[in-house]
């Protein structure tokens, strides 16, 4: 009896689970159709990224190999659009580049490479193309989903303004030398009664007390105030000295030679109180502190 009842309890589920089945939507029999969203091949692809960093993303793929003789500009910038995947507008700027001979039917002569990153390849094609003078030069600016390919001329036609708060690198431990109030520890035990409140109302900190202690804070104060402006214009020189130093505009900086200012660009950096408000190219403003955004 039990045995019969087992068996038609098992004929039971099986039923049940052959009918379960039969009630799937049909979606999940196409999903073998469907692409994936990842694929794998031989050379790295671009991982998902959102459209703000795309460029960036294309810029750092890696290239196999390269092995271009004669091949014309308008086939490397398909070879580009190829490598972003959809996901990058590749962008010449026909009209300067007219400017200096550069067309669809330019040709890169003679390029190998191997190992190596898209941004390599860019570079190695744009030198190739690019007149020998440093005004002629080519270059790519790679911001959001966007690569633009033009020439330095053009790029540096545009200022962009940033305020850099300086105030961490400002910041200096104060030394109080000998006006750093020193503890008396007998005081804290003499005069003692029941309560333990003597000491003839003594205060447990030495030094000399009185009307001066303002005026000598507001004299630190000041003091303080010029040490961090002359830090900041240390600092104004040093970037000027160092970071493209051919796109600042000199004009009425002491200390600065004639001819320096006549060849001086058309980047400017003023003092805000503990702040550096720099006008400059997007250039030299990602040598100064890193990737540049727009929504900053």
């Amino acid at each position: 009896m039990r045995r019969r009842m087992f068996l038609a309890l098992t004929c039971l589920m099986l039923g049940y689970s052959t009918y379960a089945l039969g009630q799937q939507p049909p979606q999940a029999a196409d999903d073998a159709d469907q692409p994936k969203a990842t694929t794998t091949t031989s050379e790295a692809t671009i991982p998902a990224a959102v459209s703000s960093r795309a460029a960036e993303t294309l810029l750092r793929k890696r290239v196999d190999a390269v092995d271009w003789k004669d091949k014309p500009f308008e086939d490397v910038l398909a070879w580009l659009r190829d490598k972003g995947e959809g996901r990058v507008n590749i962008l010449p700027k026909w009209g300067p580049l007219g400017v200096e001979n550069v067309k669809g039917d330019s040709l890169i002569t003679d390029l190998q490479l191997n190992n190596t990153t898209v941004a390599d390849v860019l570079n190695e094609a744009l030198d190739q193309l690019s007149e020998k003078d440093a005004e002629s030069q080519l270059r790519y600016r790679g911001i959001g989903n966007k690569l633009t390919i033009s020439t330095r001329q053009d790029f540096e036609r545009k200022q962009y303004v940033r305020i850099y708060d300086a105030a961490d690198i400002l910041f200096k431990v104060p030394d109080f030398g000998r006006s750093a109030p020193v503890i008396d520890l007998q005081k804290t035990n003499s005069g003692g009664g029941a309560g333990g409140g003597g000491g003839g109302g003594q205060s447990v900190f030495g030094g000399a007390g009185g009307g001066a202690s303002g005026n000598q804070e507001s004299g630190s104060g000041q003091q303080a105030e010029q040490e961090a402006e002359a830090r900041l214009k240390k600092i104004k020189e040093l970037i000027e000295r160092t970071i493209a130093p051919e796109t600042w505009d000199l004009t009425g900086t002491p200390g600065v030679a004639a001819a320096s200012v006549a060849t001086s660009g058309r980047g400017r950096i003023e003092i805000f109180n503990t702040t550096l408000v720099i006008s400059a190219t997007i250039e030299v403003h990602e040598m100064i502190a890193g990737t540049f955004s727009f929504g900053d």
